[in-house]
């Protein structure tokens, strides 16, 4: 690859450069670190590396693992090796769209905004793409994973229309020209390295109403282009080189398939600080019939792991099964008060999440989890369930060690451990409890009991691993670091959200902060002086009183859910070929008419002497009755979401008024979406935090933050306390009163 287009002259010119790039480092590399788990003694290449600052930062917080920095340009590896030293980092000079580690096999490698250079810089060739990473790829270890982070071009449709402002700005380079006139300019310049079609791109102005603003129509493609650059201007003549854009997501996914590699998660992210300051507000994109788009992508990110040949790439449902449901049973509850009828769905047994954990000689704490297991349901076809996340999954998880049986300390656990994840019963000392809830009260008719196991010697990172999955692949116990999974879940690489949670509680017992949330940020706001009075409670006075046993079973039927058994199929590709190593039955529930999508939402407010609040629901469900004897449960406010909403601005917009919240409260992600159980379903939940400062009263009741974290035990909820954690991890709220000290 040339690098003479790409240099950006003397070294003062450099620091500048890297300045810039430098200053959101921390929280990208956060961002992609998320996406990979690293064990103790793991060697991983930072391509394209540029001023070192984020291999650096990648060695800084994993002093066990070596970090090469790797990058084209002499200037910045020398700037690099003088600026950033650590024992465990190496700086070298390399071409990123070649093999450079094939001699001695990588256990990970980040490229982080490197394959848009390679790309570009070869001709604007898609083919010198698929050519690095076929060269990545070779230089992993089989289970090393290749870790992307780059721009993604956007799907259908293919024209759009795209308003932005025609005042003049002052940000500095191409001085004086508003938006409208840079995106004017853009459209004779962009692409000017292209000797065979020539730089520009089709640009049509048509009519605006709106003062002030232009509009033009243009292609899909270039419109994400332009969004993507627009505030670049410093550098303006230098990026112009640059073609951000050129694989979208399905694309990035079927070529690392077509390369051998399991894409264990892929799919477009949307850093929020860029959407906020740099998006909202400052263009309007819509189709050619006027309806709202989403906004570009700002990054598309994968985890890809090399296996061996002929191994598992990727579970998928094949067809409805022959064969009628069997394992999962269909009952129904009637309310006896109000004649209202529940559909429930059970699976044989209750569940026993098993969760072993350990502090190291480095006082980080360690769990052992099942980490590659198979969970094809959830690529289950999705039957009017829009993707709103438009990622793609290979089906194998990382979930905790599970036992569909209620499991007692002694010799049933050891039994269970051995056979789980392969520990011994010289390894296990102290067992305590930790929480009890149902995963989805409203239907799924199950509980979920944890029990945390602390292990009083060091174990090897990978276990032996007894299980039989019926399909080619059982994956592996391993241990993991617990804070690298939080990371994990911020980002969607955990499909389940349970074994977050048993984490989360069990660093609150034990007085463990979280590192800094890495997901969108949530300001809580002080309820306006002289704001309508919102309902108030202390958790204990809505958890006493009499048990409600109002629901029976019933032969009747809501109509509202459905069991579906289908044969999914595990595959590879061989010689280009999609090959089926095994199939298998499994069977699922679905809503009949609905979409699959929940959104589960948190308000929160502050009072004017600090006390953070949160709104619940008091509700009595058949769920809790049969599983705890008592009807009555506190539940976050949860929405079944229509197929009607296809993006997550509409999702924000319908909790807005599902809620009677301000058209302008925010309503923030907290983190990525989980399955409800992907052993079960493939009901896919999205959590957010909202602004209850400005809200209408309803039949919400705000609780003190701090009470729920303390008394998190009697919260039986798994909604509620995934989004009650995740709030608390947001604004790095303590676990409350229930903390002990742990020793290493």
């Amino acid at each position: 690859m040339s690098y003479d287009g790409q240099d950006r002259g003397d070294a003062d010119a450099y620091a500048r450069y890297f300045a810039g790039m430098d200053k959101t480092m921390q929280q990208k590399l956060a961002f992609v670190a998320g996406h990979v788990l690293l064990d103790p003694g793991a060697r991983v290449a930072d391509m394209g590396c540029g001023s070192g600052f984020g291999s650096y930062q990648l060695a800084l917080v994993n002093p066990a693992i070596r970090v090469i920095g790797v990058d084209i340009n002499a200037e910045s590896i020398a700037q690099a090796r003088a600026r950033y030293r650590l024992p465990n980092l190496d700086f070298v000079e390399g071409d990123a769209g070649q093999s450079l580690f094939a001699d001695a096999p990588l256990d990970g490698i980040l490229t982080s905004s490197t394959l848009h250079h390679i790309y570009t810089f070869n001709d604007y060739d898609r083919a010198a793409v698929t050519r690095a990473l076929a060269a990545h790829l070779s230089d992993l270890r089989d289970g090393g994973l290749l870790i992307i982070r780059d721009f993604v071009a956007p799907p259908a449709p293919e024209m759009v229309l795209l308003e932005v402002e025609d005042a003049a700005t002052d940000r500095q380079s191409v001085t004086g020209m508003s938006d409208a006139d840079l995106l004017a300019a853009f459209a004779l310049t962009a692409r000017p390295l292209d000797r065979r079609a020539g730089p520009g791109f089709f640009l049509e102005e048509v009519t605006s109403l709106r003062a002030g603003w232009r509009r033009f129509r243009l292609p899909h493609k270039w419109a994400a282009e332009f969004a993507l650059r627009k505030d670049y201007r410093e550098d303006w003549e230098t990026e112009l080189l640059e073609e951000y854009t050129y694989f979208t997501a399905d694309e990035f996914v079927s070529t690392l398939s077509a390369l051998g590699a399991r894409v264990v998660r892929g799919g477009p992210y949307w850093n929020p600080w860029i959407v906020a300051n740099r998006f909202a507000g400052r263009f309007r994109l819509t189709d050619e019939m006027d309806r709202p788009l989403p906004w570009p992508a700002t990054n598309f990110v994968a985890a890809a792991q090399r296996v061996p040949r002929r191994a598992s790439l990727r579970l998928t449902e094949k067809r409805p099964s022959a064969s009628s449901p069997s394992y999962l049973k269909l009952t129904a509850a009637v309310d006896t008060m109000t004649g209202q009828v529940f559909d429930l769905v059970q699976r044989p047994g209750p569940v026993t999440d098993l969760l072993p954990w350990r502090i190291g000689d480095d006082g980080r704490l360690r769990i052992v989890a099942r980490h590659g297991y198979p969970r094809p349901i959830v690529n289950a076809v999705p039957r009017g369930t829009p993707n709103l996340e438009d990622d793609h999954r290979s089906g194998h998880v990382v979930e905790p060690i599970s036992v569909a049986s209620p499991v007692a300390e002694g010799p049933e656990m050891d039994m269970a451990l051995a056979a789980r994840a392969g520990l011994e019963r010289q390894c296990v000392g102290c067992v305590t409890d930790g929480l009890t809830y149902y995963p989805s009260p409203g239907g799924i008719d199950e509980q979920v009991s944890s029990r945390f196991v602390q292990l009083t010697a060091d174990l090897p990172e990978t276990l032996v691993d007894p299980v039989v999955s019926g399909f080619s692949t059982a994956g592996s116990a391993r241990m993991i670091d617990a804070q690298s999974l939080l990371r994990a879940t911020q980002v969607g690489m955990l499909a389940e959200a349970r074994l977050a949670l048993n984490i989360y509680a069990l660093m609150a017992d034990h007085g463990i902060a979280p590192e800094p949330w890495i997901g969108d940020a949530v300001v809580p706001n002080v309820r306006p002086a002289g704001h309508p009075h919102l309902p108030e409670a202390h958790l204990a006075d809505l958890l006493g009183g009499d048990e409600d046993r109002r629901f029976r079973l019933t032969d009747d039927r809501a109509g509202y859910l459905r069991v579906i058994r289908s044969t999914f199929v595990d595959q590879t590709v061989e010689n280009g070929l999609a090959t089926t190593l095994a199939a298998e039955d499994r069977e699922f529930v679905l809503p009949a008419a609905t979409s699959a999508n929940t959104a589960v939402i948190l308000p929160h407010l502050t009072d004017a002497d600090g006390t953070m609040r949160v709104g619940l629901e008091s509700q009595v469900l058949p769920v809790p009755q049969f599983q705890g004897g008592d009807g009555r449960i506190l539940t976050a406010p949860a929405l079944r979401l229509p197929s009607s909403l296809t993006t997550l601005d509409d999702v924000a917009i319908h909790a807005r008024k599902a809620l009677s919240l301000p058209d302008d409260a925010a309503v923030v992600r907290l983190g990525a979406s989980y399955f409800a159980s992907v052993g079960l379903t493939p009901e896919r939940v999205f959590v957010f935090a909202a602004d209850a400062s400005a809200a209408a009263p309803g039949e919400l009741t705000f609780v003190p933050i701090d009470e729920l974290l303390a008394r998190r035990r009697q919260l039986r909820d798994g909604h509620l306390l995934i989004a009650l954690f995740r709030l608390a991890h947001a604004l790095a709220i303590g676990p409350g009163d229930q903390a002990v000290t742990i020793s290493a």
